[in-house]
């Protein structure tokens, strides 16, 4: 089902196509594990980001920006931030501590649905992360991948209630750090 693998790197994350043919492709993926170096003064201002990263900061179809209950909620877990790292932090562990996971069919997963109803798969608590962030001029973007079995994921392993026995689709988060650049972040 994968349709395309780009070759692409940020300051934490590279994937580079080994090789392809009709059949498979060999893709070598890198993960930069250290600690995030970043002392990005939070909240970011304006000044501080180029026209194209701009572009990160409004809605989409699926993350509503700015959006009453959505921006309150995360202007009240960040009022102490210091950090776009402890502002980022702040609003990822709400959003795993307060909503369940469920990837079930029937479960919508644009950001405003997560929200009100706080359940979401890693898409939907991604689109959530992304609408608080941008709602507080933090840039964010959506992230996607197929995760492989094995290496601690899949191969019959329960992860947070639910079983998995092989790979799959995964969503995480990319926040823009002024000080560091893109860093993928994920929430689960």
């Amino acid at each position: 089902g994968v349709e395309f693998l780009p070759n692409y790197t940020n300051n934490s994350y590279s994937q580079k196509v080994l090789q392809e043919d009709e059949f498979s492709n060999r893709v070598l993926i890198e993960v930069n594990l250290d600690r995030l170096q970043s002392q990005a003064s939070f909240p970011v201002s304006p000044q501080q980001l180029s026209w194209p990263i701009r572009t990160f900061l409004g809605p989409e179809r699926d993350i509503p920006v700015n959006e009453g209950s959505i921006l309150s909620q995360a202007r009240k877990l960040t009022q102490d931030s210091r950090t776009v790292h402890e502002a980022v932090t702040g609003i990822f562990n709400w959003i795993v501590d307060n909503h369940t996971y469920d990837a079930g069919r029937n479960t919508p997963q644009d950001g405003r649905s997560v929200f009100y109803s706080r359940r979401g798969s890693c898409v939907g608590f991604t689109n959530l992360a992304i609408a608080m962030l941008r709602s507080l001029g933090i840039p964010a973007r959506y992230a996607h991948g197929y995760l492989p079995p094995g290496y601690d994921w899949g191969i019959s392993k329960k992860y947070w209630g639910v079983q998995i026995s092989g790979g799959g689709y995964h969503a995480w988060v990319e926040v823009y750090y002024p000080d560091v650049g893109w860093c993928f972040s994920d929430l689960l």
